[in-house]
This record gives C-alpha cells, sequence and structure tokens, in this order.
C-alpha cells in the first residue's frame, strides 16, 4: 500500500515534471538532438509544426492506449489519471520551450553542449524527484510497466527497448519528412546515457534526506 499522499509529495512531484521540463527544453534549445523520452514529440513539432506541449501530450496519451492494448483486460481504469499526469506534462514543456526562447540559440558548439548539459543534469534532477515522491507514473513510466509485465522481462531491459524504439521512430520520421536527423543528434546519445547517471547521482546523496521530507519509508521504495 501507498503512503498517504500530502502536499509536500504532490509539490514535489509537480516541481519534479517542470525541472523535467526545463532539461529537456534545453536539449532541444541545442539543437544537438532532444531526450529519448522527448524525441517523437519533437519529430512531430518539427514536421507537423504542432505545438511541443500539445505533441508531448498526444504523444503521452497514445502511450495511454498502448497500454490499453498490451494489457487488454489486465488494464485498470485508474490507469487513465496518466492522462492528467501527460497534461500537465505537456504544458510544463511549453512554457519550459518558451522560456529558453527567450535568450538567442546557442550557435557555438560549447554553449551548446552546455544546454545539452542541462538536458541530463537538470533533467535528471527532475527525474528522480518526481518519481522519488510516488505520486503517479507518467505514461511512458506506465507503458514501460506494462510491456516488462506482457513480455516478462526486467523493467530496465524494456526501459532500453523502448529509449531505442522512440529515438527509431523519432529518426525514421525526420529523415522521412524533413530529410535530415532533426530531433535526434549526439544530444540524443549523451542524454540517453547520462540521465539514468544523475539519477543514481541524487539517490546516492541526497535520496534518504528527500524522503525524510517527503515522509516516504524506506520500505515503500
Amino acid at each position: 500500500m501507498k503512503e498517504k499522499l500530502t502536499l509536500r509529495r504532490i509539490l514535489a512531484y509537480l516541481g519534479g515534471l517542470m525541472i523535467l521540463a526545463l532539461g529537456i527544453a534545453g536539449s532541444v534549445r541545442s539543437d544537438l538532438g532532444s531526450s529519448p523520452v522527448s524525441s517523437v514529440p519533437y519529430a512531430f513539432n518539427l514536421t507537423t509544426g504542432l505545438e511541443f506541449g500539445t505533441a508531448t501530450f498526444l504523444y503521452q496519451a497514445l502511450l495511454v492506449v498502448g497500454q490499453l492494448i498490451i494489457l487488454k483486460r489486465e488494464f485498470s481504469p485508474w490507469t487513465l489519471l496518466q492522462l492528467i499526469s501527460g497534461f500537465i506534462f505537456g504544458y510544463f514543456n511549453s512554457f519550459a520551450l518558451w522560456i529558453f526562447k527567450l535568450f538567442p540559440a546557442p550557435r557555438m558548439m560549447v554553449f551548446r553542449l552546455c544546454f545539452t548539459a542541462i538536458g541530463f543534469v537538470v533533467g535528471g534532477f527532475g527525474v528522480w524527484l518526481y518519481s522519488t515522491s510516488d505520486v503517479l507514473n507518467m505514461p511512458s513510466e506506465g507503458f514501460v510497466m506494462a510491456l516488462s509485465k506482457k513480455i516478462k522481462r526486467p523493467f530496465h531491459q524494456c526501459k532500453i527497448i523502448f529509449d531505442v524504439s522512440s529515438v527509431v521512430l523519432a529518426l525514421a520520421i525526420c529523415l522521412i519528412f524533413l530529410r535530415k536527423t532533426g530531433s535526434v543528434g549526439i544530444g540524443t546519445v549523451i542524454i540517453a546515457i547520462l540521465l539514468g547517471t544523475m539519477v543514481g547521482i541524487y539517490e546516492r546523496f541526497f535520496g534518504k534526506a528527500l524522503r525524510g521530507f517527503l515522509k516516504i519509508p524506506e520500505k515503500s521504495r
């Protein structure tokens, strides 16, 4: 059973989503490729002109539908609550990208790499914060969990499959419609490799303190 939901946990969850959105916006603004989880929505943005936040929410909604297809009768109606998370995250992505567009786009490679660093340093903190708050799964996580249950493989293996598939799909969309890699680049690879590492670092040094602040016992993780 999950621990009682508190205002602190809700605020940590929302803060984590916003911080993750800032990390994604930094990677998008670097023009070196977005993070794997945002590569498909960004590809939709580049090829159709659909607003990035809207594309993000629609993609998250598709992942909920994907869970329904995978789980069928095992699909829980409570899973639909993930749409709330997807909607909020989509709005935060729009807002974060708007903030970054207030500043000139980086042209020198050193500055573009700095924006990519924001993607895994700041984004990793956001992932750690919202996941530790243990409020509601994002649709992308829910999809990976459903896939893990269906094919009976560990979560981390299914996460790799999901990330690689997302990047391949985004690359295909951009190559077909734009004749260039678009939302996929060296930044995508860097973030894919280092994002999880950053989450682990935050957990190692600050995990106990955060769970204490949020009043989440170790046994509930």
